[in-house]
């Protein structure tokens, strides 16, 4: 890319890495991306989500473990 990717554009990429099942490419985005968004647990869910889709168990644990260190909290869904 010419310009570097913004938040929105990272998160795009890590969702659509579960249905193309690259791990690798998302695992070096959600490290971009947590660098950005902090506080956001969208992220942490996608990303503990794709390593749990992945059977990588100890990595999905510990994205968990990082979104209640980092106070990200995520809103109950209605479904």
């Amino acid at each position: 890319m010419p310009k570097k990717p913004n938040a929105v554009v990272l998160g795009a990429l890590l969702d659509a890495c579960p249905i193309s099942k690259n791990v690798e490419i998302g695992d070096r985005v959600i490290h971009r991306l947590l660098e950005l968004e902090l506080e956001k647990s969208e992220n942490y869910v996608s990303s503990s989500k794709l390593y749990a889709d992945s059977k990588r168990w100890e990595e999905s644990a510990r994205t968990r473990g990082l979104m209640r260190e980092r106070g990200a909290t995520k809103t109950p869904s209605c479904n």
